[in-house]
């Protein structure tokens, strides 16, 4: 498999289904995280299109010596923030705990739904620079590096960052569930 950055090369060498082949690479990964970043599937979208729009306005200032996919974070991360201002709700995988799972009773159906809104909440509420580190950690799989890069900022940032938004979920799950006690 080509890399990212060998793709991107070819496409603007001319070869026009290689840009294809890369946006169809990053389809689901990068609108999960315009949805997680926007809160609407429609402005997801939206993000989605622009940040694409940018890359191709954007071809000839991309320097192959860094990671195509964290120069691709980092366009849609500056649109999502140039789009929203305020903090939306930041919904989880279509796989979280608001799902019915078989077998389960509507009470334990309902209890997931209000942890997976409990969650959200978190998550909102936590400040922009945790939030993005921790969202890129956790729900992108990119790696302190990469967050640091798409993020411009140094590595050990990236890590204080993180280290503070998992303290703050924790606290604020285990107040959670202490008063569901």
């Amino acid at each position: 498999m080509e890399s990212d950055e060998t793709l991107f090369a070819a496409w603007r060498r001319g070869e026009g289904n290689k840009l294809e082949e890369l946006v169809r690479r990053f389809e689901e990964p990068l609108f999960r995280f315009l949805f997680r970043r926007s809160g609407d599937a429609a402005r997801a979208e939206d993000l989605f299109q622009e940040t694409w729009m940018s890359v191709l306005k954007g071809r000839d200032t991309y320097d192959p010596s860094r990671s195509f996919k964290t120069w691709l974070y980092s366009i849609a991360l500056n649109a999502s923030r140039k789009s929203w201002r305020e903090k939306p709700p930041m919904p989880l995988d279509p796989a979280d705990l608001s799902r019915p799972v078989p077998g389960d009773s509507p009470t334990r159906t309902l209890e997931r739904r209000e942890t997976a809104a409990a969650v959200q909440r978190i998550l909102a509420a936590l400040p922009d620079a945790q939030r993005d580190v921790f969202l890129l950690c956790e729900y992108e799989g990119l790696t302190y590096p990469e967050i640091a890069a798409v993020l411009e900022r140094p590595v050990g940032t990236v890590k204080s960052q993180m280290f503070y938004a998992v303290r703050r979920v924790k606290s604020a799950l285990e107040d959670l569930w202490e008063d569901l006690k």
